[in-house]
């Protein structure tokens, strides 16, 4: 049988293991890293467990309460009893009291100590927000100032494009106001010019109508003066061409009939072109031209000259027709034997076509006839013709020069007679 005191002391003992206030090692020596984890176990520190004797409701070992079944002395010893367990229960009270007050100490001092962590926990919460703010401000920052520059760079681009845009534009605008300007100084110029092109037209109109009406006015007095001065200085120009080209062609009749020297007859000849276009005369300009006598043989052969040069071109005419083809210095050395023997009666025996011609030339020219004698000359071929072409060129020069001045002689008289 367990007695009250044990049983006291037993309930007692349960009673203080029914508040565990668990003490962690190396408390309030915690870092700011293992916050988290000091703060769980001061929270645990307050749980109450439970013994398990209670979970039936009622402590054990008490006393049942009297019945009128119990004799008087039970109900005195149970009174007593639960009188002592009463004063127990008040002790225990006392006991409870002063547990109670432990723990609310305890709690005060765990409260503390929480505090504390929870303090240290919220300086190192509130570093590491500061590093992380300054470490995300720094991030910011260097994105900021990347942003920064690549809009920097952007606008840099905006701009430059911008003002690219900006000088084409003002060059097209400065090209459109310069062609515009130009444009309504051109117009203006013109309009400017047309007025003054139209005044002057005008101004110009009456003055030329002034000075036609007063040219008019003079006209019949100045075309009487200018035809007789015109006649009289035409005349007076005719004139003098006329009497200069008939003394010249006087100058070279004589000169042909050997009575003047020749070197006048040469500068008479190169005078002739010039008084023919003084006289203005077409016919006289042709045949001049024709005639050539800036190129003819000064001195021109009178016909007595080629009368004695044609006997020594016939005697070597004659000389060449008798020479055989082909016979070389003999057969000319023959020749000349035979051509000095043979009589010039007997020409049409010796020497053929080529004597006649020569015996008809030498009788033509010793009658004067000059024109039929070189026409005769012509007809010879061959060796025979090749001796006498220097002088039928000499003859030929002669005949041309005397038809020019038989011309030119007729056309003077036809000048004076018409003055």
């Amino acid at each position: 049988k367990v007695s009250p005191a044990q049983s006291m002391s037993g309930w007692l003992s349960r009673l203080r293991s029914t508040f565990v206030v668990a003490e962690p090692a190396g408390a309030g020596s915690g870092s700011p890293d293992d916050g988290a984890s000091d703060a769980d176990e001061t929270l645990r520190r307050f749980e109450t467990v439970v013994p398990a004797s209670y979970e039936s409701g009622a402590p054990p070992n008490l006393p049942t309460a009297p019945t009128a079944a119990d004799s008087p002395a039970d109900s005195q010893g149970k009174v007593e009893r639960l009188k002592t367990l009463l004063d127990e229960f008040n002790q225990v009270d006392v006991h409870a009291w002063l547990v109670q007050r432990a723990v609310q100490h305890q709690e005060e001092v765990d409260s503390e100590k929480m505090m504390t962590l929870l303090r240290q926990q919220d300086d190192a919460f509130a570093a590491q927000l500061e590093d992380a703010k300054a470490e995300v401000e720094a991030r910011i920052v260097v994105r900021m100032r990347e942003e920064q520059d690549e809009l920097a760079a952007r606008h840099r681009e905006d701009l430059q494009q911008l003002e690219a845009t900006y000088a084409q534009e003002a060059s097209t605008t400065r090209a459109a106001d310069q062609e515009a300007a130009q444009l309504y100084a051109e117009q203006h110029i013109a309009k400017a010019s047309a007025q003054m092109a139209d005044d002057h037209s005008k101004a110009l109109l009456d003055e030329r109508a002034e000075q036609g009406g007063r040219v008019n006015a003079l006209g019949l007095d100045v075309e009487a003066l200018h035809g007789v001065m015109s006649h009289d200085v035409q005349y007076k120009v005719t004139s003098h061409a006329v009497h200069q080209l008939s003394a010249a062609l006087l100058s070279i009749d004589e000169a042909l009939g050997g009575r003047v020297h020749k070197q006048q007859m040469a500068a008479h000849c190169r005078a002739l072109p010039a008084l023919a276009k003084q006289l203005d005369d077409p016919l006289l300009n042709e045949a001049f031209a024709a005639a050539d006598l800036e190129k003819t043989t000064m001195p021109v052969p009178t016909l007595a000259q080629l009368a004695s040069r044609f006997e020594d071109v016939a005697a070597a005419g004659r000389r060449a027709a008798l020479v055989p083809a082909g016979s070389g210095l003999w057969g000319y050395a023959l020749a000349s034997v035979v051509s000095s023997i043979t009589l010039k009666a007997s020409a049409e025996a010796v020497g053929g076509e080529a004597s006649v011609v020569f015996a008809t030339a030498e009788k033509l020219l010793a009658e004067g006839a000059l024109l039929q004698a070189a026409t005769e000359v012509k007809k010879l071929r061959g060796p025979p013709a090749a001796t006498c072409a220097g002088w039928l060129r000499s003859a030929e020069e002669r005949l041309l020069l005397e038809q020019t001045l038989r011309l030119a002689k007729a056309q003077a008289s036809l000048g004076i007679s018409s003055m």
